[in-house]
């Protein structure tokens, strides 16, 4: 099994490892100049079970999130799982104020 966490939850993510005695997996969150996200992940993930571990509190995180989830799943991870301790817009759904 392999870790990957975005920057927001590598503390859970290495406690997690520790715990279960995996490894957690490098990679590289680039952004061009234009502000675009390019990830490319550096521990080879074929055939392993991969956890992808995140928090989702802004629009930029979410983004990070899915690229890192893309990324994951073209490796063929045998199982690809994803972990959100915090789910940024989750309350969306719910109506406060009309219009």
């Amino acid at each position: 099994m392999k870790i990957l966490s975005l920057p927001s939850s590598i503390g859970l993510a290495s406690k997690i490892a520790k715990n279960i005695g995996c490894g957690v997996a490098d990679y590289k969150l680039t952004r061009f100049p234009d502000n675009e996200i390019y990830t490319k992940i550096d521990t080879p993930l074929d055939g392993e079970d991969v956890v992808v571990i995140g928090n989702t509190n802004t629009d930029s995180d979410i983004m990070s999130y899915l690229f890192l989830l893309d990324a994951a799943k073209e490796q063929n991870p045998k199982r690809l799982i994803a972990l959100m301790p915090y789910f940024g817009y989750a309350r969306q759904h719910r109506v406060y104020n009309r219009g």
